[in-house]
Protein backbone atom coordinates (compact mmCIF):
# COMPACT_ATOMS: atom_id res chain seq x y z
CA UNK A 1 0.00 0.00 0.00
CA UNK A 2 1.59 3.35 -1.59
CA UNK A 3 -0.08 6.54 0.46
CA UNK A 4 1.21 9.94 -1.85
CA UNK A 5 1.03 11.91 0.60
CA UNK A 6 2.00 15.76 0.44
CA UNK A 7 5.32 16.27 2.95
CA UNK A 8 6.07 12.14 2.31
CA UNK A 9 5.05 8.63 -0.15
CA UNK A 10 4.75 6.39 2.60
CA UNK A 11 5.00 2.84 1.45
CA UNK A 12 3.38 -0.14 3.74
CA UNK A 13 4.27 -3.75 2.38
CA UNK A 14 2.10 -6.28 4.16
CA UNK A 15 1.83 -10.21 4.28
CA UNK A 16 -2.01 -11.38 5.17
CA UNK A 17 -2.37 -14.12 7.66
CA UNK A 18 -5.73 -15.93 8.19
CA UNK A 19 -7.81 -13.90 10.19
CA UNK A 20 -7.34 -11.32 8.27
CA UNK A 21 -4.36 -10.09 10.33
CA UNK A 22 -1.36 -8.91 8.91
CA UNK A 23 2.48 -9.01 9.09
CA UNK A 24 4.47 -6.25 8.35
CA UNK A 25 7.24 -7.15 5.94
CA UNK A 26 8.36 -3.27 5.02
CA UNK A 27 7.41 0.28 6.18
CA UNK A 28 9.35 3.21 5.01
CA UNK A 29 8.56 6.82 3.87
CA UNK A 30 10.47 9.38 1.35
CA UNK A 31 10.04 12.69 1.70
CA UNK A 32 8.98 14.45 -1.75
CA UNK A 33 7.37 17.92 -0.49
CA UNK A 34 5.33 17.83 -3.11
CA UNK A 35 3.35 21.17 -2.14
CA UNK A 36 6.29 23.36 -2.14
CA UNK A 37 5.95 26.35 -4.05
CA UNK A 38 3.19 25.81 -5.62
CA UNK A 39 0.01 23.98 -3.21
CA UNK A 40 -1.26 27.36 -2.33
CA UNK A 41 -2.06 27.76 -6.11
CA UNK A 42 -3.45 24.35 -6.19
CA UNK A 43 -0.37 23.75 -8.69
CA UNK A 44 2.02 20.71 -8.46
CA UNK A 45 5.71 22.30 -9.21
CA UNK A 46 7.63 20.70 -11.71
CA UNK A 47 10.61 20.17 -9.37
CA UNK A 48 8.15 18.77 -6.75
CA UNK A 49 7.01 16.16 -9.48
CA UNK A 50 10.15 15.43 -10.25
CA UNK A 51 10.98 14.60 -6.17
CA UNK A 52 7.62 12.48 -6.53
CA UNK A 53 8.52 10.56 -8.97
CA UNK A 54 12.27 9.72 -8.18
CA UNK A 55 10.32 8.26 -4.56
CA UNK A 56 7.69 6.44 -6.88
CA UNK A 57 10.61 5.14 -8.42
CA UNK A 58 12.42 3.94 -5.13
CA UNK A 59 9.30 2.75 -3.76
CA UNK A 60 8.55 0.46 -7.18
CA UNK A 61 11.90 -1.05 -6.47
CA UNK A 62 11.11 -2.24 -2.82
CA UNK A 63 7.69 -3.69 -4.49
CA UNK A 64 9.09 -5.61 -7.27
CA UNK A 65 12.26 -6.89 -4.49
CA UNK A 66 9.07 -8.05 -1.83
CA UNK A 67 7.48 -9.80 -4.75
CA UNK A 68 4.05 -7.87 -4.20
CA UNK A 69 0.92 -9.85 -5.41
CA UNK A 70 -1.44 -6.51 -4.82
CA UNK A 71 -0.67 -2.67 -4.99
CA UNK A 72 -2.89 -0.29 -3.77
CA UNK A 73 -2.01 3.11 -4.40
CA UNK A 74 -3.63 6.30 -2.74
CA UNK A 75 -3.21 10.26 -3.01
CA UNK A 76 -4.32 12.95 -0.50
CA UNK A 77 -4.18 16.54 -0.04
CA UNK A 78 -1.67 18.16 -2.27
CA UNK A 79 -2.77 15.87 -5.22
CA UNK A 80 -6.85 16.16 -4.92
CA UNK A 81 -6.17 20.22 -4.75
CA UNK A 82 -3.80 20.61 -7.78
CA UNK A 83 -5.57 21.52 -11.00
CA UNK A 84 -2.64 19.65 -12.41
CA UNK A 85 -2.39 16.43 -10.07
CA UNK A 86 -3.58 14.20 -12.77
CA UNK A 87 0.10 14.61 -14.27
CA UNK A 88 1.92 12.82 -10.67
CA UNK A 89 -1.53 10.43 -10.63
CA UNK A 90 -0.40 9.20 -14.30
CA UNK A 91 3.83 8.41 -13.82
CA UNK A 92 2.29 6.80 -10.59
CA UNK A 93 0.05 4.94 -12.39
CA UNK A 94 2.59 4.01 -15.39
CA UNK A 95 5.38 3.00 -13.05
CA UNK A 96 3.06 1.11 -10.75
CA UNK A 97 0.90 -0.36 -12.74
CA UNK A 98 -1.70 0.00 -10.45
CA UNK A 99 -4.53 2.44 -10.60
CA UNK A 100 -4.02 5.64 -8.36
CA UNK A 101 -7.20 6.26 -5.95
CA UNK A 102 -7.39 9.98 -4.94
CA UNK A 103 -9.54 10.34 -1.45
CA UNK A 104 -11.27 12.90 -0.03
CA UNK A 105 -10.87 15.06 3.00
CA UNK A 106 -13.36 13.00 4.33
CA UNK A 107 -12.30 9.43 3.79
CA UNK A 108 -9.13 10.42 5.28
CA UNK A 109 -10.00 11.26 7.97
CA UNK A 110 -11.86 7.83 8.53
CA UNK A 111 -8.71 6.39 7.39
CA UNK A 112 -7.01 7.94 10.80
CA UNK A 113 -9.72 7.02 12.51
CA UNK A 114 -9.25 3.47 11.49
CA UNK A 115 -5.70 2.94 12.18
CA UNK A 116 -5.64 4.85 15.35
CA UNK A 117 -8.47 3.08 17.04
CA UNK A 118 -6.14 -0.22 16.71
CA UNK A 119 -3.11 1.89 19.02
CA UNK A 120 -5.37 3.46 21.37
CA UNK A 121 -8.30 2.49 23.70
CA UNK A 122 -11.20 4.38 23.07
CA UNK A 123 -13.43 4.16 25.61
CA UNK A 124 -16.30 5.98 27.29
CA UNK A 125 -14.72 9.47 27.46
CA UNK A 126 -14.85 11.41 23.75
CA UNK A 127 -11.39 12.15 21.89
CA UNK A 128 -9.76 14.34 20.02
CA UNK A 129 -8.00 12.89 17.52
CA UNK A 130 -6.06 15.11 15.12
CA UNK A 131 -3.51 14.12 12.20
CA UNK A 132 -1.09 16.89 10.72
CA UNK A 133 -0.57 16.70 7.21
CA UNK A 134 1.30 18.74 4.46
CA UNK A 135 -1.74 19.73 2.63
CA UNK A 136 -4.87 19.45 4.97
CA UNK A 137 -4.96 18.64 8.88
CA UNK A 138 -7.73 16.15 9.78
CA UNK A 139 -9.77 16.57 13.20
CA UNK A 140 -12.22 13.41 14.17
CA UNK A 141 -14.26 12.93 18.15
CA UNK A 142 -14.16 9.91 18.72
CA UNK A 143 -15.60 7.88 21.63
CA UNK A 144 -16.85 4.42 22.49
CA UNK A 145 -20.46 4.45 20.00
CA UNK A 146 -17.13 4.67 17.43
CA UNK A 147 -16.93 7.78 15.20
CA UNK A 148 -19.11 10.84 16.25
CA UNK A 149 -17.62 13.71 13.96
CA UNK A 150 -14.76 14.18 11.32
CA UNK A 151 -13.70 17.18 9.14
CA UNK A 152 -10.51 17.72 6.87
CA UNK A 153 -9.10 21.26 6.67
CA UNK A 154 -7.18 22.84 4.12
CA UNK A 155 -4.75 24.09 6.92
CA UNK A 156 -1.26 21.58 6.33
CA UNK A 157 1.71 22.77 7.27
CA UNK A 158 3.18 22.84 3.72
CA UNK A 159 -0.06 25.41 2.77
CA UNK A 160 0.38 27.27 5.58
CA UNK A 161 4.30 27.88 5.00
CA UNK A 162 3.60 29.23 1.94
CA UNK A 163 0.56 31.32 2.61
CA UNK A 164 2.77 33.44 5.29
CA UNK A 165 6.66 32.59 4.71
CA UNK A 166 7.68 32.95 8.16
CA UNK A 167 11.23 34.43 9.42
CA UNK A 168 13.68 32.53 10.86
CA UNK A 169 12.98 32.23 13.63
CA UNK A 170 9.21 33.34 13.06
CA UNK A 171 7.69 36.26 15.43
CA UNK A 172 4.84 36.50 17.96
CA UNK A 173 3.60 38.64 15.60
CA UNK A 174 3.21 35.87 12.70
CA UNK A 175 2.72 33.46 15.31
CA UNK A 176 -0.67 35.18 15.92
CA UNK A 177 -1.40 36.47 12.04
CA UNK A 178 -1.08 32.56 11.74
CA UNK A 179 -3.49 31.49 15.00
CA UNK A 180 -6.12 34.34 13.60
CA UNK A 181 -6.26 32.77 10.26
CA UNK A 182 -6.54 29.25 10.91
CA UNK A 183 -9.35 30.42 14.00
CA UNK A 184 -11.44 32.06 11.03
CA UNK A 185 -11.10 29.01 9.05
CA UNK A 186 -12.00 26.64 11.45
CA UNK A 187 -14.89 28.25 12.57
CA UNK A 188 -17.66 25.40 12.70
CA UNK A 189 -15.14 23.19 14.87
CA UNK A 190 -15.55 25.26 18.59
CA UNK A 191 -19.62 24.74 18.61
CA UNK A 192 -18.00 20.47 18.17
CA UNK A 193 -15.80 21.32 20.83
CA UNK A 194 -18.47 22.86 23.17
CA UNK A 195 -20.86 19.86 22.19
CA UNK A 196 -19.00 16.84 22.96
CA UNK A 197 -15.83 17.99 25.55
CA UNK A 198 -12.97 15.79 24.01
CA UNK A 199 -10.42 15.43 27.14
CA UNK A 200 -7.32 13.53 25.41
CA UNK A 201 -5.75 14.76 21.78
CA UNK A 202 -4.25 11.21 20.17
CA UNK A 203 -1.78 12.69 17.76
CA UNK A 204 -1.12 10.43 14.79
CA UNK A 205 2.32 9.39 14.02
CA UNK A 206 3.78 12.18 11.76
CA UNK A 207 4.66 15.03 14.18
CA UNK A 208 3.55 14.03 16.88
CA UNK A 209 6.27 10.86 16.96
CA UNK A 210 9.01 14.28 16.31
CA UNK A 211 7.39 15.59 19.79
CA UNK A 212 7.99 12.32 21.51
CA UNK A 213 11.26 11.78 20.34
CA UNK A 214 12.34 15.11 20.89
CA UNK A 215 10.99 15.08 24.63
CA UNK A 216 12.19 11.86 25.27
CA UNK A 217 15.86 12.05 23.56
CA UNK A 218 17.52 12.23 26.74
CA UNK A 219 16.10 9.63 28.84
CA UNK A 220 17.94 6.25 29.61
CA UNK A 221 15.62 4.20 27.33
CA UNK A 222 15.68 6.85 25.03
CA UNK A 223 15.24 5.17 21.64
CA UNK A 224 13.27 4.87 18.39
CA UNK A 225 9.33 4.51 18.95
CA UNK A 226 8.22 1.09 17.15
CA UNK A 227 5.73 1.01 14.55
CA UNK A 228 2.02 0.50 15.89
CA UNK A 229 2.53 1.50 19.42
CA UNK A 230 0.67 4.61 21.77
CA UNK A 231 2.49 6.42 24.76
CA UNK A 232 1.96 9.63 26.51
CA UNK A 233 3.37 13.00 25.59
CA UNK A 234 4.31 14.76 28.88
CA UNK A 235 2.23 17.90 28.56
CA UNK A 236 4.35 20.09 30.22
CA UNK A 237 7.29 18.41 28.64
CA UNK A 238 5.64 19.78 25.58
CA UNK A 239 4.85 23.14 26.01
CA UNK A 240 8.23 23.10 27.20
CA UNK A 241 9.51 21.80 23.51
CA UNK A 242 6.46 24.25 21.73
CA UNK A 243 8.68 27.36 23.14
CA UNK A 244 11.63 25.60 22.14
CA UNK A 245 10.59 24.91 18.81
CA UNK A 246 9.11 28.70 18.07
CA UNK A 247 12.44 30.45 19.19
CA UNK A 248 14.83 28.82 17.26
CA UNK A 249 16.19 29.02 14.04
CA UNK A 250 16.41 26.41 11.39
CA UNK A 251 20.31 26.15 11.94
CA UNK A 252 19.05 25.85 15.53
CA UNK A 253 16.63 23.47 14.34
CA UNK A 254 19.20 20.75 11.94
CA UNK A 255 21.03 20.29 15.55
CA UNK A 256 18.53 19.18 17.96
CA UNK A 257 18.32 15.81 18.57
CA UNK A 258 15.02 13.64 17.94
CA UNK A 259 14.32 16.29 14.72
CA UNK A 260 14.28 14.43 11.45
CA UNK A 261 15.92 16.40 8.63
CA UNK A 262 12.57 16.32 6.70
CA UNK A 263 10.76 17.86 9.57
CA UNK A 264 12.72 20.78 10.11
CA UNK A 265 11.35 23.75 7.92
CA UNK A 266 7.64 22.20 9.20
CA UNK A 267 7.89 21.50 12.92
CA UNK A 268 7.49 24.79 13.95
CA UNK A 269 3.76 25.26 12.23
CA UNK A 270 2.88 21.71 13.39
CA UNK A 271 3.59 22.88 16.69
CA UNK A 272 1.62 26.50 16.27
CA UNK A 273 -1.18 24.38 15.44
CA UNK A 274 -1.08 22.20 18.11
CA UNK A 275 -0.50 24.54 20.63
CA UNK A 276 -3.65 26.15 19.18
CA UNK A 277 -5.77 23.31 19.41
CA UNK A 278 -4.67 22.78 23.05
CA UNK A 279 -5.60 26.36 24.05
CA UNK A 280 -9.20 25.99 22.23
CA UNK A 281 -10.01 22.73 23.56
CA UNK A 282 -8.32 23.12 27.30
CA UNK A 283 -6.87 20.09 26.73
CA UNK A 284 -3.72 18.85 28.69
CA UNK A 285 -3.63 14.74 28.21
CA UNK A 286 -1.62 14.26 24.63
CA UNK A 287 -1.43 10.82 23.49
CA UNK A 288 0.82 9.88 20.56
CA UNK A 289 -0.60 6.87 17.69
CA UNK A 290 2.07 5.41 15.77
CA UNK A 291 -0.65 3.35 13.84
CA UNK A 292 -1.47 5.09 11.13
CA UNK A 293 -2.79 5.93 7.45
CA UNK A 294 -1.44 2.61 6.14
CA UNK A 295 -3.68 0.38 8.86
CA UNK A 296 -6.32 2.37 8.16
CA UNK A 297 -5.74 2.24 4.29
CA UNK A 298 -5.51 -1.72 4.93
CA UNK A 299 -9.24 -1.88 6.48
CA UNK A 300 -10.50 -0.23 3.44
CA UNK A 301 -8.96 -2.68 1.01
CA UNK A 302 -10.69 -5.54 2.87
CA UNK A 303 -14.03 -3.68 2.81
CA UNK A 304 -13.08 -2.77 -0.94
CA UNK A 305 -12.19 -6.43 -1.43
CA UNK A 306 -15.60 -7.38 0.33
CA UNK A 307 -17.55 -4.71 -2.15
CA UNK A 308 -18.38 -2.47 0.76
CA UNK A 309 -17.25 1.13 0.73
CA UNK A 310 -16.46 3.63 3.63
CA UNK A 311 -19.03 4.14 6.94
CA UNK A 312 -19.44 0.01 6.21
CA UNK A 313 -20.82 -2.37 9.35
Amino acid sequence: MLDMGTNTFNLLIVEVVPGNKYNILYNHKLPVKLGKGGIHHNMLMQDAMDRATLALIAHHQAIQSHQVDQTFVYATSAIRGATNGSDITRVAGELLESDIHTISGDEEAELIYLGVKQAVPIKDDNVLILDIGGGSNELIIAGNQGLTWKKSYDLGIARLIEIFQPSDPITRAQIDEITGYIETRMADFFPVLEKYHPRKLIGAAGSFETFLQMIEINLPDAGLIPYMTSKVIDYKQYLKLHEKLVNSTTAEREKMKGLEPMRVEMIVLASVFVNFILQKSGIERIIYSGKHHGIGYLAIIHKTMSKCTFNCP
